[in-house]
């Protein structure tokens, strides 16, 4: 059909160049042809398209299917309903949507789960922010008893004599059932110290915004939380992030202490590399 109407303006061309037209004509005319050649084509791939498409989309759909491309597989489920909507496989391939899309999302999960085991993987040496210190003994010489650290951290206290006033914290974590905090207030030296046992309350708020809340006790230099709350510790921290602490002395609350850790990350790094954890 192409062919013959290409003809037909071919010999148009012709009979015009014979009676002298000017060349802007016969321009014009070529212009002509070259837009007709291409809507003949375009309709006969449309004509192609409605008589063949269905067909052509459903053997892919059963060949992705077989193959478990599932996000093809949906993809040309949705173009099959789309552009032929009186196709009699839609019903069938609509109730296949739903378990595609469990199987799409539970691919996507591992995806992100690989992709981060290949992450800690690749940096199985970065601490962060994280430090390895070990303790000394009566003759301030250091023995292999090791905790992690995160240095110096800043903050805020307040008491009955003093509001928001300069505070620096350290947390020391020997293992995942023992970790303590130590609190020096005015940044001074000497850490808050207790003659007897005071109880303490401790609220973190992690980077995920979730809210958690510790206990611990000072018996002399330090908050050694109690067991369930370092394991609790330990895991918040392993999540990385910025973690948030609120610190209440009990029972009236009037001594408070607050300090953020900004970046948790790697924590975990530095607890395998204390443990020799692999």
């Amino acid at each position: 059909m192409a062919t013959k109407a290409s003809n037909v303006i071919l010999v148009l061309l012709l009979f015009t160049s014979c009676n002298n037209s000017s060349v802007e004509k016969i321009t014009e005319l070529e212009s002509e042809v070259r837009k007709l050649k291409a809507s003949l084509s375009k309709s006969a791939g449309d004509l192609d398209t409605c008589q063949n498409g269905a067909r052509r989309t459903i053997a892919s759909i059963e060949s992705e299917l077989k193959k478990s491309e599932h996000i093809k597989a949906k993809s040309l489920i949705e173009k099959l309903a789309k552009n032929h909507p009186e196709a009699t496989e839609n019903k069938k391939y609509s109730k296949l949507i739903p378990g595609l899309d469990r199987k799409i999302a539970k691919a996507e999960k591992e995806r992100k789960k690989q992709e981060e085991l290949r992450y800690i993987e690749m940096n199985a040496n970065n601490l962060g922010s994280w430090k390895l210190g070990y303790y000394v003994d009566d003759f301030n010489e250091r023995t292999k008893k090791g905790f992690i650290t995160y240095g110096d951290l800043y903050g805020l206290f307040s008491n009955s004599a003093t509001t928001d006033s300069k505070l620096r914290a350290n947390i020391m974590i020997d293992s995942y059932t023992k970790a303590a905090i130590m609190l020096y207030e005015y940044n001074g030296k000497n850490p808050v110290k207790s003659y007897g046992k005071d109880s303490y309350h401790i609220y973190i708020k992690d980077g995920e915004g979730k809210k958690y809340s510790l206990r611990a006790d000072n018996q002399y230099d330090r908050l050694s939380l109690h067991t369930r709350s370092a394991k609790a510790l330990h895991r918040i921290l392993k999540k990385g992030g910025t973690v948030k602490f609120k610190i209440y002395k009990a029972p009236n609350a009037i001594d408070t202490y607050t300090f953020t850790i900004r970046d948790a990350d790697w924590y975990y790094n530095a607890y395998k590399k204390l443990h020799n954890i692999k």
